[in-house]
């Protein structure tokens, strides 16, 4: 049996709502200070709208970026957000005040575990 709701040294819980009708699929990418995102495979690819999609990560400090699927093309971001340990992370994806492109990323932390 596997205890989803323990608090792991050293990682952070991080939800995605992807919010943005008017951009499709889209991939996202959680980079390191000194990382670009042409030598790093998206955290999470061709996400569809109206999708939430949950993961864990190393505890340290990220730049969010967002592309189109299978494309280095930045549409959003970077956004810097430092991750601390057992802390719960939330990286909204919507249209703009107003609609259409591109998108915006919203990051905000939802407390800890």
């Amino acid at each position: 049996m596997i205890d989803n709701n323990r608090t792991i040294k050293n990682l952070a819980q991080l939800n995605i709502i992807q919010n943005a009708p008017s951009s499709a699929l889209l991939d996202l990418y959680l980079v390191k200070q000194g990382e670009s995102i042409a030598d790093v495979n998206p955290n999470g690819n061709d996400i569809n709208p109206l999708t939430i999609a949950g993961f864990t990560v190393e505890a340290d400090s990220y730049d969010v970026v967002v592309t189109g699927p299978s494309d280095k093309t930045i549409l959003a971001g970077p956004e810097t957000v430092q991750m601390d340990a057992g802390h719960l992370y939330r990286i909204l994806i919507r249209d703009p005040q107003g609609g259409g492109s591109p998108p915006v990323i919203v990051i905000t932390e939802e407390g800890t575990q």
